[in-house]
């Protein structure tokens, strides 16, 4: 039913991977920076990193609070919902329609039950990532959800975004939770429910118990195992 209402699951999913990569690799040269700030100045880039922890992430793009965003953003401190470019990017393709965007998680958490790269994915464990891309999709959805969501909930009510993240796990998780229940243990399921399982580690905001609460810890450690076992006989 979710595919015939879908105009294009299959393009939205392309277009999550590439803007994950993109992301992932501006993490990775923000992570750069951040090395050479804090080994070059390291008053500077410390003073910017307590003033930022003074106050919760500026989803809201609180003016008074901009200049602080900036600094730290330029020390190459993790973003963490604050990220001025990217909010500023964000900002007015959200405002045309913020309830469409309130969706973002329910829009991923659907797109596993039909979408033809988590319908294909294959993680390989050698790599420690999915032979797809599809586990850059983890960037994309820990990048934007917060700031997509932001605009539809009252400004300040960081709770209320973090409770986006959950819900996607949560969603994520009944998909997967179903699949099983039809006995479709296949390659693919495997690596979705590791991507979960991946995604919960690197989320700080959802607890591993959201997950757990859905497909159990015994699940996991059998996914594994049997990755592992391939990737031995495969290498034999």
């Amino acid at each position: 039913k979710l595919k015939q209402h879908s105009t294009d699951v299959d393009g939205f999913i392309s277009k999550s991977i590439s803007v994950g990569n993109v992301l992932q690799f501006r993490v990775l040269l923000h992570e750069a920076l951040h090395i050479v700030t804090r080994r070059d100045i390291p008053f500077l880039e410390r003073c910017a990193s307590i003033a930022r922890a003074q106050y919760p992430p500026n989803l809201w793009g609180n003016s008074d609070l901009s200049s602080v965003d900036t600094l730290a953003f330029d020390m190459g401190l993790s973003s963490e919902g604050h990220d001025p470019e990217l909010r500023a990017l964000l900002e007015p393709l959200v405002n045309v329609n913020p309830t469409i965007w309130s969706n973002f998680a329910v829009m991923f958490a659907g797109s596993m039950a039909v979408a033809t790269q988590w319908q294909s994915a294959s993680y390989n464990i050698d790599f420690d990532a999915h032979e797809n891309g599809v586990h850059v999709i983890t960037r994309t959805i820990t990048e934007l959800l917060p700031l997509v969501c932001a605009p539809s909930i009252d400004t300040g009510n960081i709770k209320l975004v973090d409770e986006k993240m959950v819900e996607f796990v949560q969603l994520a998780s009944f998909v997967c939770a179903l699949a099983l229940q039809e006995h479709r243990n296949t390659r693919s399921l495997s690596s979705l429910v590791i991507f979960l399982d991946l995604f919960v580690t690197d989320c700080k905001v959802v607890p591993r118990s959201v997950l757990e609460s859905v497909i159990s810890y015994h699940t996991f450690r059998t996914m594994w195992r049997q990755l592992v076992s391939k990737s031995e006989q495969e290498r034999a």
